[in-house]
């Protein structure tokens, strides 16, 4: 099954299940899509010590590239409910701290690798620099939903 079909079957309940509010699932989608970083194809993660809830995980990657020897998989929808209550809010806040202390190895709580995988075929794991851009997409965002709510 190729790679985008796995993201989206991986997330399509959480999309289109009224009972989540909008917001969460704008920003489910925000981080499937990645609008604010050029080249993102797949958002893939890799769990740092056999210890990690299998829930987190959807379906693991065979990649096309060597470059790292890690096991990526795709995050499950149980990750991405997780992340967003946990490194975001109902409002759509974007809070750096949880981003780092789960998602890098600089963070105190470092449960994952968290990369993405260009449409050229490389996989670049995100840190703090990458967690601050997306925090000021998400500034972006508010302000312009914002604007054309009034």
């Amino acid at each position: 099954m190729p790679i985008d079909e796995l993201v989206w079957n991986s997330v399509y309940e959480l999309l289109i299940d009224e009972k989540i509010p909008i917001e969460k699932r704008q920003s489910i989608w925000f981080h499937i899509t990645k609008p604010w970083i050029v080249n993102h194809r797949v958002t893939i993660i890799s769990p740092t010590s056999e210890a990690v809830d299998k829930k987190f995980l959807y379906r693991q990657l065979v990649l096309p590239t060597r470059t790292h020897t890690k096991n990526w998989f795709i995050p499950s929808s149980f990750f991405w409910n997780t992340h967003i209550d946990v490194s975001h809010n109902s409002k759509l806040d974007c809070l750096i701290q949880p981003h780092v202390d789960f998602l890098s190895n600089e963070g105190k709580n470092y449960e994952f690798d968290y990369a993405i995988y260009t449409w050229d075929g490389k996989i670049e794991i995100l840190d703090a620099r990458d967690f601050i851009e997306e925090c000021k997409f998400f500034d972006r965002f508010k302000t312009v939903n914002r604007t054309t709510e009034k």
